[in-house]
This record gives structure tokens, sequence and C-alpha cells, in this order.
């Protein structure tokens, strides 16, 4: 049932995805953390630690979160759109983990996940969380006309922001 009051309420607040260029995806990718007793962390990179919700994902809190005035479920931060020589992975019990792709080859590939960004997706789900919030604006519908073709062929809220004609 919709709330009246705070129509938010069931969806999820989505900021636009921060952009890293190269000059910072190298920094990040060489740099090694230190946990809370000083020691550094055994893999460089480290961009979201396991044990540690830092607020990429999406996360759901319990009650409601104020943003922008209105009251949301919860929050959906993707991550960060990154150039075509970086990648995000995943190390069990460990964390997100930014490197270069050329350096994807040599490790072991036990217990790692790749995460590849895409760019365009990460524009689709900022795109729709202006839609949910009333606030989207003609420039922004016009490049999510432009976007219309990278529309999951499912998704019909994005659709029909994105004037696509319905088909049998």
């Amino acid at each position: 049932m919709k709330n009246e009051r705070f129509p938010n309420l069931e969806n999820y607040w989505t900021p636009e995805p921060e952009v890293w260029d190269a000059k910072k995806c190298a920094k990040i990718a060489r740099r090694r953390a230190k946990d809370g007793y000083g020691s550094r962390h055994p893999y460089p990179g480290l961009v979201e630690d396991s044990s540690a919700p830092y607020g990429y994902g999406k996360r759901r809190y319990n009650g409601c979160i104020e943003r922008d005035g209105d009251l949301w479920k919860g929050t959906n931060v993707p991550l960060p759109i990154i150039p075509p020589e970086y990648v995000f992975i995943h190390r069990i019990s460990w964390g997100t983990f930014l490197i270069r792709r050329d350096e994807l080859d040599k490790l072991d590939k036990t217990g790692i996940r790749v995460i590849e960004v895409d760019e365009k997706k990460a524009r689709l789900e900022y795109l729709r969380g202006e839609i949910e919030a009333e606030r989207i604006s003609y420039e922004e519908i016009a490049e999510l006309q432009s976007l219309a073709d990278c529309i999951d062929p499912g998704d019909v809220l994005l659709l029909q922001w994105a004037g696509v004609p319905e088909t049998d």
C-alpha cells in the first residue's frame, strides 16, 4: 500500500554516481589501507571493507532515512564510474578493491569476483531515482531517451519515461 503522506517511503534514494579519473584510480590502486590497530592491509586498493559498511550498494534502514527533505526506505549508492583500464574486484571476506585490469591475470582467482561497472546502467539507476523522487529534469529525460536501447525490456518505468512505444 502506497503511503500518501510520504510517497518515497517505498523507494531507495540513489545519488548520482561518482566519476573517478585515472589519476585518482592509480592512487587508490596503490594505497594500502590500515586497520584499526594501524596494521597495513595485505592487499592494495581497498575501496570498501567487508566488516564495515561504508556506502556503496543498497542499504535498507530500520524505519526510514531522510534525504533532500523526503523520507526513503534506504539508499542505493552505485560504485564510482572508473576508466576502462581499472576494475573493481570483491575478495570474499576482505572487501571491494580497485586494481588495474592488466593485473587481473596475475591474481589467484580463488574467492575473487570481478565487478564490472557499466556506466550506462549506473546512469539509468540514477535517473530511476530522479523519476521516483519526481524531480527529473527535461535534460535528464532527453538523456534517458538517448539511453533507451540500454534499458531492460521488462523495465516498464524507464521505458515509459524514455518514450519507447509498447510492443506485443
